[in-house]
């Protein structure tokens, strides 16, 4: 969520926005400028505070809709399930306070897991499927 504020009683240009962002245009300083309705999607006034309780509530439900979204993604495979579980596991040993040397070893073995869901391959894994699915040497 892009928050766009712009100054009502002193207006410049604005800059470039990232397309396709939601967009939330704030006009500020409403307590010494008049523009008319529709030129912003909210107008508030730091001074006298108007218009910051109905901005907290646009933000609110802006991300209560983007976290609903973003939970309608689950893991499609059981082995994924497993990896994200293990990884977990490795994150709370490596929170539970073990001395510098295993929290990073903690920290390793999570993002390997992890890595496993997205498809990042790791050499030595590679070298053991092509060792033990291959004969090589002969």
């Amino acid at each position: 969520l892009v928050l766009l504020l712009e100054d009502m009683a002193n207006p410049a240009p604005v800059g470039e926005v990232p397309a396709g962002a939601p967009l939330l245009r704030i006009g500020t300083k409403s307590d010494i400028a008049d523009i008319g309705p529709g030129a912003y999607d909210l107008v508030i006034s730091s001074r006298d505070g108007s218009g910051l309780g109905r901005l907290l509530d646009e933000i609110g439900s802006r991300a209560a809709a983007a976290v609903r979204e973003a939970g309608d993604v689950l893991p499609s495979r059981m082995r994924h399930v497993e990896l994200l579980r293990e990884a977990m596991d490795f994150l709370r040993a490596a929170l539970s306070g073990h001395r510098q040397e295993l929290r990073a070893e903690e920290l390793r073995l999570a993002a390997e897991r992890l890595g496993r869901i997205v498809g990042a391959v790791d050499v030595e894994d590679l070298l053991d499927v092509i060792f033990s699915q291959f004969c090589i040497g002969k």
